[in-house]
């Protein structure tokens, strides 16, 4: 495995009147390939992650951490779920395991990781270390992985409340703004009011993120309406699902509240 770092340039910023920062959205991240097949059902995993030279896969949900790995030599290790230790900077993430059955020390760094053999690429590094039972040896492993959109955020929804504030058509030129959000990909578009928007969308269980945001460059008289819409969107941080409505919030408390309808 070997961790490939690159940089996404700014390359499109609006010329209206949007204090957005904005970038072209990138390529697809790759799909995790199939190999966590006989990972047991449970809760959502929530974070995967694949390496090669043995072959391994590695999922994290909130009933517990699993790690398989196609391998002689090798036992899968699987252990109930634990919060991880954060860095300082929030980059790194340390996921510290000990049952019966041995101990794994899973380090999860917000850096983008190629696989040599695939080529496919990932958000995460992932190095661990895993001592088998009352072996006194260690083995390290390296691989790539990637945080998994809340399947349940792949639906249409369209703009409910804003702030508190209950939201009409009337104001968004007769149409109410409205997301389109895809899990797999973690993309997302829709209609801003007036424009129409695209971006990427980040997902750590509850934690959410609106990035890479491009709209169109229409003018409209509702132009003021739709930017409190982006704007609201930039800064929502966590997201709730609650009887068919998707509630945005941040640390001063709820953005917006979507609801959810048929494609």
């Amino acid at each position: 495995m070997r961790s490939v770092l690159f940089l996404l340039l700014s390359c499109l910023c609006l010329g209206t009147q949007f204090d957005v920062f904005c970038q072209v959205p990138t390529d697809k991240m790759d799909v995790i390939p199939n190999r966590e097949k006989d990972i047991s059902p449970g809760s959502k995993i929530y974070f995967k992650a694949v390496g090669d030279d043995p072959d391994w896969t590695l999922a994290i949900s909130l009933h517990g951490i699993e790690f398989r790995i196609q391998s002689t030599g090798y036992g899968n290790f699987s252990s109930p779920h634990v919060e991880p230790v954060k860095a300082m900077d929030s980059n790194i993430k340390l996921y510290k395991l000990r049952t019966a059955a041995g101990s794994m020390d899973i380090e999860l760094t917000n850096m983008p990781c190629q696989n040599d053999l695939s080529r496919e690429r990932f958000t995460y590094t992932v190095n661990m270390t895993y001592q088998q039972g009352i072996d006194t040896s260690v083995t390290y492993f390296n691989g790539c992985g990637k945080y998994i959109t809340e399947p349940d955020l792949e639906h249409k929804w369209v703009l409910q409340e804003i702030n508190s504030d209950t939201v009409t058509a009337a104001q968004f030129n007769d149409t109410l703004p409205y997301l389109l959000i895809y899990s797999r990909a973690s993309s997302f578009e829709g209609y801003g009011g007036c424009n129409t928007i695209n971006g990427r969308l980040f997902s750590e269980r509850n934690m959410v993120r609106f990035t890479n945001l491009y709209l169109s460059k229409r003018k409209c008289v509702t132009i003021a309406k739709e930017e409190e819409f982006v704007k609201a969107l930039q800064f929502s941080t966590q997201f709730e699902i609650i009887d068919h409505r998707l509630v945005l919030s941040n640390y001063n408390g709820v953005t917006m509240v979507l609801t959810k309808v048929e494609k």
